[in-house]
């Protein structure tokens, strides 16, 4: 219900409508975050902005299952992955010492974040989420099949 100049005013085309909503709404899961080193996080306790996604994903489960599943929105979905792949390098440069020698190099550990997050997410959805959101989040820190310890 917004006249097609005012749009204009505030959007260069519906897409960057979408990039301006999606880095609202990650903003807003990451924000406030507390920063603690890589090493405060593990399989048993994953960090809190994974789990607020898959969280964030079950509230508005119909719109990433019309935007991720099936053929999905290849836009959202790299609008998606570009935005967590700039908050992982962020995050990373703010809590790894500049000194300290990396395995990975920085770009490609995002990457592998954000397109392990996606794919994740995505899988979870079309399978009718069978796991907690704190479960998936647990899995997405396990990447090579390590079942995280009993508690």
């Amino acid at each position: 219900m917004v006249h097609r100049t005012t749009f204009y005013k505030h959007y260069a085309d519906k897409f960057d409508l979408l990039q301006q909503g999606v880095h609202q709404m990650y903003d807003a899961l990451v924000g406030g975050e507390e920063h603690l080193p890589p090493s405060a996080y593990s399989a048993e306790h994953p960090p809190t902005y994974f789990v607020r996604l898959f969280d964030h994903a079950a509230k508005y489960r119909g719109f990433y299952q019309a935007m991720l599943c099936g053929e999905g929105v290849g836009r959202f979905q790299k609008l998606v992955k570009d935005y967590i792949v700039d908050a992982a390098t962020t995050k990373m440069r703010q809590l790894l010492a500049a000194d300290r020698r990396r395995d990975v190099p920085a770009a490609i550990h995002a990457h592998f974040v954000a397109g392990a997050a996606l794919s994740l997410l995505t899988w979870w959805l079309e399978n009718d989420m069978p796991l907690s959101p704190h479960q998936m989040a647990q899995y997405l820190m396990s990447p090579h099949g390590i079942s995280p310890s009993a508690s």
